[in-house]
């Protein structure tokens, strides 16, 4: 994504800078694909990855956006998956899409 769009996204909490060299990593159309189903940044400094949610929806739910790192967390590629992780029991699921990630999350409760 770019700088701006970073800027937007992480405005509400103040984490735009967090995590910054993966978040410039994930393409822009799904920057704008998150913006329009309403996650807001939530990043934070002892996360491994930026993290997203939606106060649209009930779930206790965030997505991840993962870069691929080696066993010794360097970067092999600068490919970008997501994640869900359902904080209020164990769901954690992959995803190679944000559409995909997207459609799953609007199904958590």
């Amino acid at each position: 994504m770019d700088k701006y769009t970073m800027i937007e996204m992480g405005i509400e909490h103040q984490c735009a800078h967090i995590h910054a060299d993966i978040k410039l990593l994930i393409p822009e159309t799904d920057a704008q694909k998150l913006i329009d189903a309403g996650f807001i940044d939530c990043s934070y400094g002892n996360d491994e990855c930026p993290s997203y949610y939606n106060p649209q929806f009930e779930a206790d739910a965030n997505l991840y956006a993962v870069d691929h790192t080696n066993d010794d967390f360097e970067r092999i590629s600068d490919k970008i998956t997501y994640v869900i992780y359902h904080n209020a029991r164990p769901f954690y699921s992959q995803y190679e899409t944000i559409d995909a990630a997207i459609e799953t999350f609007k199904t958590l409760k």
